[in-house]
C-alpha cells in the first residue's frame, strides 16, 4: 500500500445494473506539488444487466519504479498482478506472472493511441482525460496488485474448465474481462491528465533550451484553438479543485487559463489575416458552379458522340475491321461519358451551396450510395462488389448532406485501394435500445495491423503507397478530416474487429 500511487475501486452492482469506477490518488500521489489528483469517479451500464457477472474489485497500482529495500522489491516483483476470487478461494491462473488476461502487457509492447471509449463514459470525461496519446502512457501488469472478488450468484455464466485452471471462455468472461480493463484505461486517463501540469512544465523547459517556444509551421488560427483548448482544460480543472477544496491548486490552473485567453487576443490580428485569405478562396469556390455546368456540356458532348458512332457502326457494307475499331471506340466514349456524369454528380452532392444550407437528418444509406459513385470506376476495373446494408430508413443526426457523403467517400476510397481484386466491401448499420447508431464500413484484402490503428488517423499517414489513376495515392488527410467532422456531432470513429469473411472493419458511433 506505502508504494501505490492509485486505487482503483470497481462495483459492477445487481441492482442498480450499472458499474462504478472509483480512481482515487493515494497519499504518495496527492504530496507531489506537481500533481494535480483528485478523486475521479465514472458510472456505465452493466455490458450484461441480467445475466452479470455482478462483482467487486479493489485494484492498487504503482507508477514509476518499486520502492522499498531489496527483499520488498523481490516480494512485489512475485505478488503483482490481478488476482481472480470466486467464493473466496484463487482462481489460477489468473494474476500469475505469466498470464495476461486482461492485456496489458500485450498493449504496452505495441503502444498504441486510444480512441474515446464508449459514448456513455466519453461524456464524463475531462478535456485532458480525452487526449489520444493516453495509451501511450499504458503500464503493464506488474505495476498492479489487486484481486476480482466474484460469487457464483452473481456469476452464473462464469464456468469452470475441468481442471479448474480458469473459466470457459464465452460472453460472461468476456464481460468481466471488458469491465476490469476499463477500470485500468480509465485509470490511465486519469492518471494522465493529473500529471499534465509535470509534464507542460517539462516541455516549456525544453522549448525554452532549444530556442522553439512556438511550433513555426502553426498558423495563427491553430495557436489560437490550441490557446483556447488549453484555457478550457484549466478552467476544467480549477472547477474541480474547487470542488476538492484545494484552493491553491485552483488559483494556479485559473491564473493560467487567464494567461492563455491573454494569447487568443494576442493572436486576433493575425487571424484577421487569415480570415482574408479565406474570403480569397471562397471566391475560388464560387467557380465551382460553372466547373460544373462545364462538365455537364461534356457529357452531352460525349452522349452525342456515342450515339454517331452507333449509327455508323450499324451502316450497311462497312467492313469487319472498321465495325470493330468503331466498337472499341464507343466502348471508351461510353466508359468516358459515366465517368464525367459520376464526378459530376458527386461534385453536385459535396460542394454546391444546397447541400450545405441547412443541417437536416440524412438516410445513411443514400449518402453511403452517394459516395459509391465515386470510386466506381476503380471498383468496376478490380472487381470489387460494394453491398450497401444499411437500411434505407435509419438516418443521421441534424448534419450536413456533404459531410455525410464525404465521410462515406474518404472511407470508400481507402477501402477500394486495400480490398484486393475481385474482393468485397459492404456496409451495415443498426440502431441500438439506447438510442446510438453504429455504422460498420468493412472490406477484404489487407488488413490493419493492430499498432497501426490510430496512426492513420493522423495527419499525413497514408494508408497506401501505390497510385490509383482515380483515386490517387492520397495525402494521409481522408481519416484525420472524416473523424474531425465526425467529432463535432460527439461521434467517434476507429478501426474495430471485423467480422469473418472480411480483413479490416471501421466502426462509426453516433451518441444517442
Amino acid at each position: 500500500m506505502d508504494a501505490a500511487t492509485w486505487i482503483i475501486e470497481i462495483d459492477a452492482d445487481k441492482r442498480s445494473q450499472t458499474v462504478r469506477f472509483s480512481i482515487a490518488p493515494t497519499a504518495l500521489t496527492t504530496e507531489d506539488e506537481q500533481s494535480d489528483a483528485v478523486l475521479r469517479e465514472f458510472v456505465m451500464p452493466h455490458p450484461a444487466p441480467k445475466e452479470g457477472p455482478f462483482f467487486q474489485a479493489r485494484i492498487l497500482k504503482r507508477t514509476g519504479v518499486a520502492r522499498g529495500d531489496e527483499p520488498m522489491k523481490r516480494w512485489a516483483g512475485r505478488s503483482n498482478g490481478i488476482r481472480v476470487f470466486m467464493e473466496g478461494f484463487r482462481v489460477l491462473p489468473y494474476g500469475e506472472p505469466t498470464d495476461d488476461w486482461l492485456q496489458l502487457d500485450k498493449d504496452v509492447a505495441e503502444r498504441g493511441r486510444w480512441s474515446l471509449p464508449e459514448p456513455e463514459l466519453a461524456g464524463q470525461l475531462n478535456t485532458a482525460e480525452r487526449d489520444s496519446d493516453a495509451g501511450l502512457n499504458h503500464l503493464p501488469n506488474k505495476h498492479y496488485f489487486g484481486a476480482v472478488f466474484l460469487t457464483e450468484r452473481d456469476s452464473p455464466g462464469l464456468r469452470m474448465l475441468v481442471n479448474r485452471e480458469g473459466f470457459i471462455p464465452n460472453q460472461a468472461l468476456s464481460d468481466l474481462t471488458t469491465i476490469v480493463r476499463t477500470g485500468i484505461d480509465l485509470s490511465t486517463r486519469v492518471q494522465m491528465a493529473a500529471s499534465q501540469k509535470k509534464r507542460t512544465d517539462r516541455r516549456i523547459q525544453r522549448q525554452s533550451s532549444d530556442g522553439a517556444a512556438t511550433n513555426p509551421y502553426l498558423s495563427a488560427t491553430e495557436i489560437a484553438q490550441r490557446s483556447m483548448h488549453e484555457a478550457k482544460t484549466h478552467a476544467t480543472k480549477a472547477r474541480e479543485f474547487v470542488s476538492a477544496g484545494k484552493i491553491e491548486s485552483a488559483s494556479r490552473e485559473f491564473l493560467s487559463a487567464l494567461s492563455e485567453v491573454e494569447n487568443i487576443t494576442n493572436r486576433a490580428e493575425e487571424t484577421s489575416q487569415e480570415s482574408a485569405m479565406l474570403r480569397v478562396l471562397a471566391s475560388v469556390g464560387t467557380q465551382v458552379a460553372a466547373f460544373i455546368h462545364e462538365i455537364n456540356g461534356l457529357t452531352d458532348m460525349a452522349t452525342a458522340m456515342e450515339r454517331s458512332l452507333t449509327k455508323i457502326s450499324n451502316m450497311q457494307g462497312l467492313p469487319k475491321e472498321h465495325r470493330r475499331e468503331l466498337a472499341v471506340l464507343q466502348r471508351d466514349v461510353g466508359d468516358l461519358k459515366r465517368a464525367v456524369e459520376r464526378q459530376a454528380s458527386y461534385l453536385v452532392d459535396v460542394v454546391t451551396p444546397d447541400v450545405r444550407r441547412r443541417r437536416s437528418k440524412q438516410s445513411f444509406a443514400d449518402r453511403f450510395d452517394t459516395g459509391a459513385k465515386l470510386v466506381a470506376s476503380s471498383a468496376d476495373r478490380r472487381g470489387i462488389k460494394i453491398i450497401n446494408k444499411i437500411p434505407y430508413d435509419l438516418k443521421s443526426p441534424p448534419m450536413f448532406a456533404a459531410e455525410l457523403t464525404t465521410v462515406f467517400s474518404n472511407l470508400l476510397s481507402n477501402a477500394v485501394k486495400a480490398a484486393g481484386p475481385k474482393g468485397t466491401i459492404r456496409a451495415t448499420a443498426r440502431q441500438r435500445t439506447n438510442g446510438t447508431i453504429t455504422l460498420r464500413v468493412e472490406n477484404t484484402g489487407s488488413a490493419v495491423k493492430t499498432r497501426d490503428r490510430e496512426r492513420f488517423f493522423q495527419p499525413f499517414e497514408s494508408t497506401t503507397t501505390k497510385v490509383d489513376t482515380v483515386l490517387g495515392q492520397g495525402m494521409g488527410l481522408g481519416l484525420t478530416i472524416t473523424r474531425s467532422m465526425l467529432e463535432e456531432y460527439g461521434a467517434t470513429i476507429k478501426f474495430a474487429e471485423p467480422t469473418n469473411g472480411f480483413a479490416t472493419a471501421i466502426e462509426i458511433v453516433f451518441p444517442e
